[in-house]
């Protein structure tokens, strides 16, 4: 009978880098995931991510050091998937969110370039403050969590696609015998990272799904980069909290409308087509502060997000199940952590210390999974 250390549910971004890290530590590690390995639906799916490392939040700030580190060893590692040239955050003078920033990046030794106008901008009325950034960037989230997967098998990790956790009970002598569509496997600790679903499974009603839709601009037409170095704020354009991200191979531009969270205690999955009217939203707000874009190509589509109402991250320990272990992202911020979340999920996983950065969002009061 063949039993592993550790059996992983859901290869999303956070399922795979967990699954890497105990595979490092030369774990016997089986990762299930429901759809096939090139799922559009998951957290892996989005061609351009950012990397921010400067935050006005202390309990993301607080991490900074260890997640700039792991993503500087990533580009290393895969230069073709993460490209850190630095992040150019625009605000209005005095924006308290650039203030806090500062404080934050300062405080930690984060390094950041701070003006107050800069020479793009000279021909503007308005007076602008830039903080720059240098260890920002972009992420080909598909091609990276292909490369970190086949990394993990080549230690050892075995995946299996179109397959799920669909009972569990304890096993004396070792820990976990599990149902699967392709029968019983054994195990000595289990982690559940399957985004909102994590949710249903310990019965809490504090989480909700946020769904967020984007177009991106495809254009590299002076008049329209013109435009675009006029806008306000590269994060907060009038009243509906958009952002803008280059795109990963710099062929234009993605604007993004942060949507409505639902809150409920039964978070269900999102479909992931836009309506017509949303992509006439999308439209017309582009055109509303890109004139240019007019006729321009452009592309659409959305993603969702698992939130906590206080912003935290989700993971713990089942308590009524040792060895059973739970994380979702739950803020939004989820693809840019996950390396040290993962890592010190690892370790919580393997009797070591817990990272007390991280300890703010440890959920010490989960006291049932439920499948």
């Amino acid at each position: 009978m063949k039993i592993y250390d550790s059996l992983v549910v859901g290869s999303g971004v956070y399922g795979t880098f967990l699954a890497w890290e105990l595979g490092r530590k030369g774990q016997n590690v089986l990762v299930l995931e429901e759809h096939d390995r090139n799922a559009i639906n998951t957290s892996n799916a989005g061609t351009t991510r950012l990397l921010r490392f400067v935050y006005d939040q202390p309990k993301f700030a607080n991490l900074m050091t260890d997640v700039q580190h792991a993503w500087h060893e990533l580009a290393e590692r895969y230069d073709q998937c993460v490209a850190l040239p630095g992040v150019l955050d625009i605000a209005e003078t005095g924006n308290p969110f650039i203030q806090e920033s500062k404080k934050a990046a300062s405080k930690l030794g984060i390094a950041f370039k701070s003006s107050t106008q800069g020479q793009i901008f000279q021909d503007q009325c308005r007076q602008l403050e830039l903080l720059y950034h240098e260890m920002g960037g972009l992420v080909h989230a598909p091609k990276l969590m292909e490369k970190v997967r086949n990394e993990s098998e080549a230690l050892g990790v075995e995946f299996r696609f179109q397959s799920a956790l669909c009972s569990w009970q304890k096993k004396v002598g070792v820990g976990f015998k599990v149902s699967t569509p392709e029968g019983a496997v054994y195990c000595k600790n289990i982690c559940i990272c399957i985004g909102p679903k994590v949710a249903n499974m310990i019965s809490r009603a504090d989480i909700g799904l946020r769904r967020e839709t984007f177009v991106i601009l495809h254009s590299k037409s002076t008049e329209v980069s013109h435009e675009i170095l006029q806008l306000p704020s590269v994060w907060r354009i009038s009243d509906k909290a958009a952002y803008l991200i280059p795109d990963f191979h710099g062929s234009g531009l993605k604007i993004g409308l942060h949507g409505s969270t639902t809150w409920n205690s039964n978070v269900a999955e999102v479909g992931y087509e836009l309506t017509q009217d949303e992509r006439t939203e999308l439209k017309q707000f582009l055109y509303s502060v890109v004139p240019a874009a007019k006729g321009c190509p452009l592309s659409f589509g959305h993603s969702t997000a698992t939130m906590t109402r206080n912003g935290n991250f989700f993971l713990g320990e089942a308590k009524n199940a040792k060895n059973l272990f739970f994380v979702s992202a739950c803020n939004g911020h989820g693809f840019k952590f996950a390396p040290v979340i993962a890592e010190a999920l690892c370790n919580l996983m393997l009797g070591g210390t817990f990272k007390e950065s991280l300890r703010p969002h440890l959920v010490e009061d989960a006291h049932a999974i439920n499948l």
